[in-house]
């Protein structure tokens, strides 16, 4: 949607970054002006320390303007933590 500045993402979504790190959702509402992302339906994220699995996440601008981001994963939160040994 031009006019709203979103973009819905579906049939499966895969956010990955450089440390390693995957998450995988059923689909994804991104909004272009704030660099937002919002979950559509659970997620399950796994990286080098283990897994997390929620019913929503959010990823956000911390300080608008600023390369901050803040990462949150509600509802159901599960953490399986693994530190390398």
């Amino acid at each position: 949607d031009q006019a709203a500045k979103v973009i819905i993402l579906s049939g499966g979504v895969v956010v990955t970054n450089s440390a390693g790190d995957r998450i995988d959702m059923p689909g994804e509402r991104v909004q272009t002006e704030s660099t937002g992302l919002d979950s559509q339906g659970g997620v399950k994220a796994v990286g080098p320390v283990g897994q997390i699995t929620a019913s929503e996440m959010h990823l956000g601008p911390v300080n608008p303007g600023k390369p901050e981001y803040l990462l949150v994963f509600k509802g159901n939160v599960r953490l399986l933590y693994q530190p390398a040994q």
